[in-house]
């Protein structure tokens, strides 16, 4: 019922015995009233812009109240890599609005990456990987990665620039500069 319109929704179960062996199982369901997004606010980022966090909505105020909507923000956001959680809840529902008012609320964690690597092979020997990236330059999830490969054969160090919604959510543009 969340995914068609009624935010309130309430389903009971109740186990009714027919006898020893054999019961009845009650299903109620009370749909409430229809519902529709309401305003949306944003917590808890310090240092990634709300419009980052905006474009990655699978929902606007005035849409028909949908649980999947808000599921599906919260992997698109949790899939910036940006923030150690993400929560979205309905915000007033003790008084049940038939715009639903919602809070997106996330802590960010570093934008600071580190990997090393060591590996061994028969022609490059003992081989070295590093990897430093920083995943919020600006502020609206601009990365950048600086990666350095040393070996016995290859010396090799790369630059990459990556800037997400380029002109929509689901373009990014990169930026490459390599040395060997």
């Amino acid at each position: 019922l969340q995914n068609h319109g009624h935010p309130y929704a309430q389903v009971g179960i109740a186990r009714e015995a027919i006898d020893a062996e054999r019961a009845t199982v009650v299903m109620r369901a009370e749909p409430g009233t229809i519902g529709f997004f309401g305003p949306i606010d944003i917590a808890g980022n310090q240092n990634v812009d709300d419009r980052v966090i905006r474009r990655r909505l699978a929902y606007a105020p005035g849409d028909l109240f949908r649980r999947r909507g808000i599921e599906r923000t919260q992997q698109r956001i949790g899939a910036l890599g940006l923030f150690k959680s993400v929560e979205i809840r309905a915000r007033d529902i003790d008084n049940q609005p038939a715009v639903v008012p919602t809070v997106i609320t996330v802590e960010e964690r570093t934008p600071w990456q580190w990997n090393l690597g060591l590996g061994y092979a028969a022609g490059d020997r003992l081989g070295v990987d590093a990897r430093i990236s920083h995943l919020n330059v600006f502020g609206s999830a601009e990365r950048v990665d600086l990666q350095v490969r040393v070996s016995r054969i290859e010396r090799a160090t790369e630059v990459a620039f990556t800037q997400n919604d380029t002109w929509h959510p689901a373009l990014s543009m990169s930026l490459q500069a390599r040395h060997r």
